[in-house]
Protein backbone atom coordinates (compact mmCIF):
# COMPACT_ATOMS: atom_id res chain seq x y z
CA UNK A 1 0.00 0.00 0.00
CA UNK A 2 1.27 3.57 -0.81
CA UNK A 3 2.09 5.64 2.13
CA UNK A 4 0.06 9.01 2.89
CA UNK A 5 3.35 10.97 1.84
CA UNK A 6 3.92 9.09 -1.64
CA UNK A 7 0.17 9.30 -2.58
CA UNK A 8 0.78 13.11 -1.67
CA UNK A 9 4.02 13.18 -3.88
CA UNK A 10 2.26 11.22 -6.94
CA UNK A 11 -0.89 13.53 -6.93
CA UNK A 12 1.18 16.91 -6.65
CA UNK A 13 2.94 15.39 -9.44
CA UNK A 14 -0.36 15.00 -11.27
CA UNK A 15 -1.38 18.14 -10.18
CA UNK A 16 1.50 19.82 -12.25
CA UNK A 17 1.19 17.73 -15.17
CA UNK A 18 -1.99 19.00 -15.42
CA UNK A 19 -1.08 22.64 -14.89
CA UNK A 20 1.90 22.19 -17.72
CA UNK A 21 -0.60 20.65 -19.87
CA UNK A 22 -3.35 23.34 -19.40
CA UNK A 23 -0.80 25.93 -20.11
CA UNK A 24 0.25 23.99 -23.31
CA UNK A 25 -3.11 23.48 -24.94
CA UNK A 26 -3.51 26.97 -26.12
CA UNK A 27 -0.08 26.84 -27.62
CA UNK A 28 -0.74 24.18 -29.62
CA UNK A 29 -4.08 25.33 -30.86
CA UNK A 30 -2.64 28.58 -31.51
CA UNK A 31 -0.10 26.93 -33.77
CA UNK A 32 -2.68 24.35 -35.90
CA UNK A 33 -4.16 27.46 -36.94
CA UNK A 34 -0.78 28.81 -37.74
CA UNK A 35 0.16 25.93 -39.87
CA UNK A 36 -3.04 25.81 -41.12
CA UNK A 37 -2.89 29.39 -42.39
CA UNK A 38 0.56 28.88 -44.13
CA UNK A 39 -0.73 25.46 -45.36
CA UNK A 40 -3.85 27.05 -46.96
CA UNK A 41 -1.75 30.37 -48.50
CA UNK A 42 2.13 30.05 -49.15
CA UNK A 43 2.16 26.44 -49.25
CA UNK A 44 -0.96 25.58 -51.46
CA UNK A 45 -1.79 22.55 -49.67
CA UNK A 46 -5.57 23.15 -49.62
CA UNK A 47 -6.17 19.59 -48.24
CA UNK A 48 -3.77 19.82 -45.38
CA UNK A 49 -4.32 23.07 -44.17
CA UNK A 50 -8.30 22.36 -44.25
CA UNK A 51 -7.00 18.68 -42.07
CA UNK A 52 -5.36 20.99 -39.55
CA UNK A 53 -7.89 23.43 -39.18
CA UNK A 54 -9.84 20.87 -38.86
CA UNK A 55 -8.40 19.78 -35.93
CA UNK A 56 -8.38 23.06 -34.32
CA UNK A 57 -11.65 23.20 -32.61
CA UNK A 58 -10.86 19.73 -31.35
CA UNK A 59 -7.86 20.89 -29.68
CA UNK A 60 -10.11 23.35 -28.21
CA UNK A 61 -12.08 20.95 -25.63
CA UNK A 62 -11.77 21.12 -22.51
CA UNK A 63 -9.49 24.30 -22.42
CA UNK A 64 -11.35 27.67 -20.67
CA UNK A 65 -14.69 28.81 -22.19
CA UNK A 66 -12.96 32.74 -22.59
CA UNK A 67 -10.28 30.91 -25.10
CA UNK A 68 -12.71 28.83 -27.20
CA UNK A 69 -14.37 31.78 -27.75
CA UNK A 70 -11.45 33.92 -28.80
CA UNK A 71 -9.95 31.08 -30.81
CA UNK A 72 -13.34 30.48 -32.41
CA UNK A 73 -13.34 33.74 -33.94
CA UNK A 74 -10.11 33.38 -35.45
CA UNK A 75 -10.79 29.60 -36.79
CA UNK A 76 -13.59 31.36 -38.52
CA UNK A 77 -11.83 34.16 -40.10
CA UNK A 78 -8.95 31.21 -41.21
CA UNK A 79 -12.32 29.09 -42.79
CA UNK A 80 -13.13 32.59 -44.72
CA UNK A 81 -9.36 33.37 -45.74
CA UNK A 82 -8.64 29.78 -47.14
CA UNK A 83 -11.97 30.25 -49.35
CA UNK A 84 -11.03 33.22 -50.63
CA UNK A 85 -9.32 33.28 -53.88
CA UNK A 86 -6.14 35.20 -53.18
CA UNK A 87 -3.97 36.30 -56.04
CA UNK A 88 -2.75 39.19 -57.71
CA UNK A 89 -5.43 38.78 -60.53
CA UNK A 90 -6.26 42.71 -61.15
CA UNK A 91 -9.85 42.28 -63.41
CA UNK A 92 -12.42 43.82 -61.38
CA UNK A 93 -14.34 41.14 -60.91
CA UNK A 94 -12.36 38.88 -59.03
CA UNK A 95 -11.05 42.36 -57.17
CA UNK A 96 -14.77 42.20 -55.67
CA UNK A 97 -15.06 38.63 -54.42
CA UNK A 98 -11.20 39.09 -53.23
CA UNK A 99 -12.51 41.74 -51.61
CA UNK A 100 -15.73 40.47 -49.99
CA UNK A 101 -13.82 37.51 -48.57
CA UNK A 102 -11.11 39.24 -46.84
CA UNK A 103 -13.99 41.85 -45.29
CA UNK A 104 -15.93 39.23 -44.05
CA UNK A 105 -12.69 37.49 -42.83
CA UNK A 106 -11.88 40.29 -40.86
CA UNK A 107 -15.56 42.14 -40.06
CA UNK A 108 -17.25 38.60 -38.81
CA UNK A 109 -14.86 38.47 -35.88
CA UNK A 110 -15.36 41.92 -34.86
CA UNK A 111 -19.20 41.99 -34.80
CA UNK A 112 -19.49 38.63 -33.25
CA UNK A 113 -17.27 39.70 -30.65
CA UNK A 114 -18.42 42.99 -29.80
CA UNK A 115 -22.23 42.57 -30.10
CA UNK A 116 -22.59 38.77 -29.32
CA UNK A 117 -19.99 37.89 -26.90
CA UNK A 118 -20.15 41.13 -25.94
CA UNK A 119 -16.72 41.66 -25.56
CA UNK A 120 -13.81 44.26 -27.19
CA UNK A 121 -11.26 41.67 -27.96
CA UNK A 122 -11.03 43.21 -31.37
CA UNK A 123 -11.20 47.19 -31.21
CA UNK A 124 -10.01 48.84 -34.57
CA UNK A 125 -8.83 51.69 -32.49
CA UNK A 126 -7.43 54.52 -34.66
CA UNK A 127 -6.26 56.85 -31.96
CA UNK A 128 -5.69 60.03 -34.28
CA UNK A 129 -5.46 62.30 -31.50
CA UNK A 130 -2.09 60.81 -30.52
CA UNK A 131 1.18 62.79 -30.82
CA UNK A 132 3.75 61.58 -33.17
CA UNK A 133 7.38 61.69 -31.21
CA UNK A 134 10.78 61.99 -33.15
CA UNK A 135 10.74 57.77 -32.63
CA UNK A 136 7.63 57.34 -34.75
CA UNK A 137 8.89 59.59 -37.68
CA UNK A 138 12.63 57.47 -37.18
CA UNK A 139 10.59 54.22 -37.88
CA UNK A 140 8.39 55.64 -40.38
CA UNK A 141 11.64 56.96 -42.56
CA UNK A 142 13.64 53.82 -42.31
CA UNK A 143 11.18 51.41 -43.40
CA UNK A 144 10.70 54.41 -46.22
CA UNK A 145 14.26 54.22 -47.19
CA UNK A 146 14.80 50.23 -47.01
CA UNK A 147 11.75 49.99 -49.55
CA UNK A 148 12.82 52.47 -51.57
CA UNK A 149 16.09 50.50 -51.97
CA UNK A 150 14.92 46.94 -51.23
CA UNK A 151 11.92 46.47 -54.04
CA UNK A 152 13.87 47.52 -56.99
CA UNK A 153 16.47 44.54 -55.99
CA UNK A 154 14.47 42.30 -54.82
CA UNK A 155 12.24 42.43 -58.18
CA UNK A 156 15.21 42.59 -60.29
CA UNK A 157 16.71 39.89 -58.41
CA UNK A 158 13.36 37.71 -57.79
CA UNK A 159 11.36 38.85 -61.01
CA UNK A 160 8.62 38.54 -58.87
CA UNK A 161 6.92 41.79 -60.32
CA UNK A 162 5.95 39.03 -62.79
CA UNK A 163 3.37 37.93 -60.18
CA UNK A 164 1.52 40.99 -61.15
CA UNK A 165 0.45 42.11 -64.72
CA UNK A 166 1.09 46.01 -64.45
CA UNK A 167 -0.63 47.51 -68.10
CA UNK A 168 0.39 51.28 -68.89
CA UNK A 169 -3.22 52.23 -69.19
CA UNK A 170 -5.21 54.87 -65.91
CA UNK A 171 -7.74 51.49 -66.10
CA UNK A 172 -5.14 48.78 -65.18
CA UNK A 173 -2.79 51.13 -62.91
CA UNK A 174 -5.91 52.49 -61.00
CA UNK A 175 -7.18 49.04 -60.26
CA UNK A 176 -3.03 48.20 -59.30
CA UNK A 177 -3.02 51.20 -56.62
CA UNK A 178 -6.61 49.81 -55.41
CA UNK A 179 -4.92 46.27 -54.72
CA UNK A 180 -1.96 46.91 -52.99
CA UNK A 181 -3.69 49.49 -50.91
CA UNK A 182 -6.82 47.93 -49.42
CA UNK A 183 -4.77 44.48 -48.96
CA UNK A 184 -2.14 46.51 -47.14
CA UNK A 185 -5.05 48.09 -44.92
CA UNK A 186 -6.50 44.47 -44.35
CA UNK A 187 -3.07 43.35 -43.31
CA UNK A 188 -3.12 45.51 -40.26
CA UNK A 189 -7.00 45.37 -39.41
CA UNK A 190 -6.27 41.66 -39.65
CA UNK A 191 -3.31 40.46 -38.79
CA UNK A 192 -2.30 43.06 -36.18
CA UNK A 193 -6.05 44.24 -34.93
CA UNK A 194 -7.54 40.80 -35.22
CA UNK A 195 -4.96 37.66 -34.74
CA UNK A 196 -2.11 39.78 -32.76
CA UNK A 197 -4.89 41.14 -30.47
CA UNK A 198 -6.52 37.93 -29.68
CA UNK A 199 -3.59 35.46 -29.52
CA UNK A 200 -2.14 37.96 -26.61
CA UNK A 201 -5.05 37.25 -24.53
CA UNK A 202 -4.02 34.14 -23.90
CA UNK A 203 -0.18 33.76 -25.29
CA UNK A 204 2.95 35.84 -24.22
CA UNK A 205 3.22 38.77 -25.84
CA UNK A 206 6.16 37.72 -27.99
CA UNK A 207 4.88 34.43 -28.86
CA UNK A 208 1.95 35.86 -30.08
CA UNK A 209 3.42 38.32 -32.31
CA UNK A 210 5.77 35.93 -33.83
CA UNK A 211 2.82 33.57 -34.75
CA UNK A 212 0.89 36.32 -36.06
CA UNK A 213 4.02 37.53 -38.10
CA UNK A 214 3.91 34.14 -39.73
CA UNK A 215 0.53 33.97 -40.74
CA UNK A 216 0.91 37.78 -42.11
CA UNK A 217 4.03 36.34 -44.13
CA UNK A 218 1.96 33.54 -45.45
CA UNK A 219 -0.65 35.65 -46.53
CA UNK A 220 1.85 37.91 -48.78
CA UNK A 221 3.63 35.13 -50.23
CA UNK A 222 0.68 33.73 -51.91
CA UNK A 223 -0.21 37.18 -52.91
CA UNK A 224 2.67 37.09 -54.87
CA UNK A 225 5.92 37.90 -52.89
CA UNK A 226 8.00 34.76 -53.27
CA UNK A 227 12.15 34.36 -53.21
CA UNK A 228 13.40 36.11 -50.25
CA UNK A 229 10.69 38.44 -49.54
CA UNK A 230 9.54 36.66 -46.08
CA UNK A 231 13.32 37.98 -44.52
CA UNK A 232 12.29 41.29 -44.43
CA UNK A 233 8.59 40.73 -44.36
CA UNK A 234 8.85 39.11 -41.18
CA UNK A 235 10.58 41.38 -39.85
CA UNK A 236 8.31 44.29 -40.47
CA UNK A 237 5.15 42.03 -39.30
CA UNK A 238 7.08 41.85 -35.84
CA UNK A 239 7.81 45.33 -35.84
CA UNK A 240 3.95 46.36 -36.92
CA UNK A 241 2.68 44.44 -33.85
CA UNK A 242 5.38 45.52 -31.26
CA UNK A 243 4.71 49.16 -32.80
CA UNK A 244 1.00 48.86 -32.42
CA UNK A 245 1.69 47.53 -28.44
CA UNK A 246 3.04 50.85 -27.92
CA UNK A 247 1.40 53.60 -29.99
CA UNK A 248 -2.22 51.87 -29.65
CA UNK A 249 -2.56 53.62 -32.86
CA UNK A 250 -4.16 51.97 -35.84
CA UNK A 251 -3.54 55.41 -37.56
CA UNK A 252 -0.12 55.43 -37.34
CA UNK A 253 0.86 51.51 -38.58
CA UNK A 254 -1.78 51.99 -41.19
CA UNK A 255 0.26 55.07 -42.65
CA UNK A 256 3.39 53.27 -42.04
CA UNK A 257 1.99 50.62 -44.01
CA UNK A 258 1.02 52.66 -46.85
CA UNK A 259 3.28 54.85 -47.56
CA UNK A 260 5.85 51.22 -48.19
CA UNK A 261 2.94 50.45 -50.25
CA UNK A 262 3.04 53.39 -52.29
CA UNK A 263 6.69 52.86 -53.01
CA UNK A 264 5.62 49.26 -53.77
CA UNK A 265 3.34 50.25 -56.56
CA UNK A 266 5.88 52.68 -57.71
CA UNK A 267 8.16 50.30 -58.19
CA UNK A 268 5.98 47.18 -59.56
CA UNK A 269 5.56 50.15 -62.57
CA UNK A 270 9.24 50.50 -62.84
CA UNK A 271 10.18 46.97 -63.16
CA UNK A 272 7.71 46.59 -65.66
CA UNK A 273 8.37 50.12 -67.45
CA UNK A 274 11.29 51.38 -66.04
CA UNK A 275 11.35 54.76 -68.70
CA UNK A 276 7.81 55.75 -66.67
CA UNK A 277 9.54 56.06 -63.17
CA UNK A 278 12.73 56.21 -63.59
CA UNK A 279 13.56 57.20 -59.62
CA UNK A 280 14.58 53.99 -58.26
CA UNK A 281 18.88 53.67 -58.23
CA UNK A 282 19.15 49.96 -57.21
CA UNK A 283 16.63 48.62 -59.80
Amino acid sequence: MLSVGKLDSQIHNVNNMSAKLAKFMPVLSACLLVVSCTLLTALGNKPWGWVLLGLCPISLIGQKQKFIRDMSLLILAMILVGLTPVNTNLDAPHLVIMSVGLIAAAALPYFISRYIYKDRAIRFKLNPKRLWNKKDIFYLAIWLLLSYFILPIYFATTGAHANWTVEPSFHSLSLLFYGTNSVGAWDEFFFICTVLAILRRHLPFWLANCLQAIMFVSFLYELGFTGWAFVPLYIFALLQGTIFRRTESLLYVLVVHLSIDFILYLALIHAHYPQFVPIFITG
